[in-house]
């Protein structure tokens, strides 16, 4: 919805509402079949079975949007929506069960997930213009990543007018989804927090030495066969607040998942 007349809410048959990464308010009617008729009706046993696999790819972005949690300020975009996107993907994949009941393996078809960004408007390689290294073990459920050395103008550009930064890397675990008769479910009913470090603020005008963050997730779990190990890396901006204090700037800068073991 473009114009002067804008508003959020529900307007007879109209809701009206804001997206992250959207700028315009987004317009949708109420429409299609009841429940009721969804639930009963021979002619909506499709409809039945796309709306019951949906739970899948939206149980399983739900586990890697918690996986990543500590890096999801810096995103600019609807990150449920694309990880859905990237479940679907990989539910399509499973040939094991029929249509309506097929299962989300992450541990299969995680590399799906490799190299996503987390921002629409600025890629991570665009503002470091260097590849990030690592190391992932899932023995010791820990991971390494060395942060490249940065030269303003030259391998560092930064997106705006910000004088400070910082990396921020994150470790977490996310799981197969698979189906039940009373619905989508993880393989691990128990959640494994993600763990998230961050290096020192730095000024964005002066090169930054070569950096390493080191991160192990609490308690160091046994994974088994159903769990995926997820690495996270991105820059963080940031600026000055009260009490010497750094605020970390919403929605600015970039990250991406480098690897999944």
């Amino acid at each position: 919805m473009n114009g002067d007349f804008t508003f959020t809410g529900r307007l007879g048959n109209v809701t009206a509402y804001k997206m992250k990464g959207v700028e315009e308010v987004i317009l949708r009617t109420k429409g299609g079949a009841s429940k009721e008729k969804i639930k009963k009706s021979p002619s909506c046993a499709g409809i039945l079975r796309n709306a019951t696999e949906f739970g899948g790819p939206s149980k399983a972005a739900k586990g890697i949007r918690f996986a990543v949690y500590p890096a999801q300020l810096v995103s600019d975009q609807n990150l449920a929506a694309a990880f859905t996107r990237l479940g679907k993907a990989m539910q399509l994949k499973d040939t094991t069960g029929p249509k309506g009941e097929r299962n989300v393996l992450l541990s299969q078809y995680g590399s799906l997930l490799q190299g996503f960004n987390l921002n629409k408007r600025v890629a991570l390689e665009n503002i470091t213009g260097s590849s990030l290294f690592y190391n992932l073990s899932r023995d010791t459920v820990s991971a390494s990543v060395q942060l490249p050395a940065l030269l303003p103008g030259i391998n560092f550009n930064v997106p705006g007018t910000f004088g400070l930064f910082r990396w921020v890397a994150v470790l977490g675990v996310a799981s197969d989804v698979f189906y039940h008769p009373s619905g989508y479910q993880p393989a691990s009913s128990q959640p494994i927090y993600p763990v998230g470090d961050y290096t020192e603020w730095m000024p964005t005008t002066v090169p930054c030495q070569e950096q390493h963050i080191g991160l192990t997730v609490t308690g160091s779990p046994v994974l088994s066969s159903t769990d995926v190990l997820v690495l996270c890396a991105g820059i963080q901006f940031g600026i000055p607040g009260p009490n010497n204090e750094v605020r970390p700037i919403p929605h600015i800068g970039a990250a991406k998942i480098l690897a999944l073991a």
